[in-house]
């Protein structure tokens, strides 16, 4: 029982303990950031009191006796050139009153003298004095004000002060005297009401305000004017006045001076005038035009000007030597299309023509969309006529003209056709280009949008021979218009005629497995297409693959060739075939050659029609043109190889169902019998099996060229 009350007490004390220390540190912290004034730069105070009053006492004076303010800065910090800014707000009961301030900058105010703080709160950092002038009505006390000052980082803030300004501190406004034209005759008599800022005037009682101008008194001998002052303003000295007139009939009536008359000095030498629009006769002075060219103004009697003066001469000023610069009109042809629109800038002296604000010396420049012209005079001398034109340059349709050129290129998969269109016109036009078959069936259509001498092409393949025509039309407002070029073709290529179908037969006709064959096939060049350009990279000589112990018998549809063969169609290319084997008591035959063709051509074109160009052929590698693609030499690509075999030992002619069928054949070998017939077949059976997959995975395989 002792041990756990023993255990408790220690408890107790240790947190009795912690709890004191977390009271006493936030004050040890607090007094020691009331002493680190180096630290902080808001650690000072502000002090407001009367003008001249020593600074040093750091006294404060709530309520000033006059309208200047003194505000010290003292114990800020030991740093120069600290920045602080300065304001003054009304406070209630005079918080819609208005404060003028005058004197010391508001910001930005420097304040920190560079020393360490002073001793018992004394250091001054700053003194500056301010002049309040309130507009609105003060209280009994005067007027409430509060001053805020925010210092400038770092460790900036803000600090306040409340005082009051005496009443009397009411902006004040003098109001500036009105004044008088006495002339002879009351008639004549006028006031003129001044504008001042803050200040109103009221004539003869009246409740209207007048404003500032000048009036007629309308014949009266006095007229009373009365000031006010506005925006909460109080008037500062004499705020009325009478103003009298003279009645006198008996002197002179004196007139202001005319304004001086203009002269007029156009453009040329020596021609400056009198400008006669500016001074006319009065019943009070005449005009006359000296011999000299002076003017002289005098008044008639009993009228005199300022200062007892009757007349005043002007003089004809200096012809100020500008010269006339005439503009003439540029000008500007715009035909179809854009190609040849043209502006001309002409030659005119004294005068700079500018082209969308850029100087430009006369001259005839192509015309595009809108172009603004402007005219300048040049240094002495003066513009006369149109400163300004602008011109728009339409881009409106030629009439539509093509030139076309046909090209086709035999390949693999079908006869390819590229029609070349060239818009001839100076203007952008669209071209409908139409492919037709013999029975006027539409196979290909398409448009074609060209700039003036714009080029581009149609292409179409066919794999149908045939005859076709290729038609090019004008295509405006989505409608196909005139026909502009038309050209008939017939298919050379369409369908493969290069590919050789080679069969192996006997005399008979039947086909003859079993027969074996060396071929060589030789082409010249290493040629490739170019998808892009449709043209062909030049061949490099001839070269040849050998094929051995081909079996043409055993295809059926001839096509071992397409099947076996890396080969490039429509090139020179020869096909020797010899045979090597023949089955049975056939007859070895051949050997064979075959050789394609191509005509040899001049490279410059036959039909000099325009836009029509045949010789597509690049020398006939490949490609070829309409009238000149080669041939196999036998006329052919059916190619049938004959061998004389006996009766009974070539080719196996399919049994026709309307002939009877025939004797069988006499057998000059007898079967094997006995007990090893069976395994000698199967032994045989295996042996084949064996051959064929060997010569079916020998087999040299075509690649086809994509």
């Amino acid at each position: 029982m002792r041990t756990n009350l023993s255990r408790r007490v220690r408890a107790g004390l240790i947190a009795f303990a912690l709890v004191v220390s977390q009271v006493l540190m936030p004050v040890q912290s607090a007094y020691a950031s009331n002493n680190n004034n180096n630290n902080n730069n808001n650690s000072g105070d502000i002090k407001v009191h009367e003008p001249g009053t020593d600074s040093e006492l750091n006294n404060n004076d709530p309520k000033l006796s006059g309208c200047s303010v003194q505000v010290d800065f003292y114990n800020f910090n030991n740093t120069t050139d600290k920045n602080a800014t300065v304001s003054f707000t009304s406070q209630a009961p005079t918080a819609s009153a208005g404060i003028l301030v005058s004197g010391a900058s508001l910001t930005p105010v420097v304040i920190g003298d560079g020393d360490a703080d002073g001793q018992g709160n004394n250091d001054l950092d700053g003194s500056y004095i301010y002049t309040l002038g309130f507009t609105g009505t003060p209280a009994a006390q005067g007027y409430h004000v509060d001053l805020d000052v925010v210092v400038g980082s770092p460790n900036g803030g803000s600090k306040q002060k409340v005082f009051w300004a005496p009443a009397s501190c009411r902006a004040k406004v003098a109001a500036t005297a009105p004044s008088i034209s006495d002339l002879c005759e009351v008639k004549n008599d006028t006031y003129t009401i001044p504008a001042t800022p803050h200040v109103i005037y009221k004539v003869n009682g009246s409740s209207s305000i007048k404003p500032a101008g000048t009036y007629s008194a309308n014949g009266a001998s006095s007229v009373s004017v009365q000031a006010f002052a506005i925006d909460g303003y109080v008037l500062d000295g004499q705020a009325s006045w009478t103003l009298n007139f003279t009645n006198s009939a008996n002197c002179e009536k004196v007139v202001d001076l005319p304004e001086p008359p203009t002269a007029i000095d156009e453009c040329g030498l020596d021609n400056i005038r009198w400008n006669t629009a500016s001074y006319h006769d009065t019943d009070d002075y005449t005009w006359t035009v000296n011999q000299d060219g002076s003017l002289t103004v005098t008044t008639v009697v009993g009228v005199e000007f300022p200062n007892e003066q009757t007349s005043k001469t002007y003089y004809l000023p200096k012809d100020n030597g500008i010269k006339c610069a005439p503009t003439t009109d540029p000008t500007k042809n715009d035909t179809c299309g854009t190609k040849n629109d043209t502006y001309t800038i002409p030659e005119a002296e004294g005068v700079v023509y500018y082209v969308n604000g850029v100087a430009t010396e006369a001259g005839t420049y192509n015309g595009y969309g809108f172009v603004k012209i402007t005219a300048e005079a040049q240094e002495g001398y003066k513009l006369l006529g149109h400163d300004y034109w602008k011109f728009h340059f339409s881009d409106r349709y030629c009439k539509p003209d093509v030139k076309a050129w046909l090209k086709t290129f035999c390949y693999g998969d079908g006869q390819y056709f590229k029609l070349g269109v060239k818009n001839n016109t100076d203007s952008k036009q669209k071209y409908e280009i139409v492919v037709t078959d013999s029975e006027g069936n539409e196979v290909k259509q398409s448009v074609v949008y060209l700039h003036s001498g714009q080029y581009d092409a149609g292409s179409w393949m066919t794999n149908v021979d045939g005859e076709y025509t290729f038609s090019v039309y004008s295509y405006n407002y989505g409608k196909r218009g005139e026909l502009l070029w038309e050209k008939m073709v017939v298919t050379e290529c369409a369908t493969d005629v290069f590919t050789p179908d080679i069969y192996k037969r006997d005399q008979n006709g039947n086909l003859l497995p079993g027969a074996k064959f060396t071929i060589e096939v030789c082409q010249y060049g290493n040629i490739v297409r170019d998808d892009v350009r449709l043209n062909m990279v030049a061949p490099e000589g001839w070269s040849c693959t050998t094929y051995t112990d081909v079996d043409l018998g055993s295809y059926a549809n001839g096509d071992w060739f397409e099947q076996n063969v890396e080969y490039k169609p429509y090139v020179p290319t020869t096909v020797t075939i010899t045979e090597t084997y023949a089955p049975g008591t056939c007859e070895i035959s051949g050997p064979w050659k075959f050789s394609w063709n191509y005509n040899q051509r001049e490279e410059e074109p036959v039909d000099e029609q325009p836009g029509v160009i045949l010789n597509s052929l690049n020398k006939g590698y490949y490609h070829h043109d309409m009238n000149n693609m080669g041939s196999w030499d036998n006329g052919s690509n059916v190619w049938d190889l004959e061998n004389n075999c006996p009766p009974g030992n070539g080719g196996v002619t399919p049994e026709d169902p309307a002939t009877p069928a025939s004797e069988a054949p006499v057998v000059t070998e007898l079967p094997q019998t006995g007990p090893g017939g069976t395994i000698t077949t199967f032994l045989a059976l295996v042996a084949a099996l064996g051959t064929y997959g060997a010569v079916y995975f020998l087999q040299p395989k075509k690649r086809y060229e994509q």
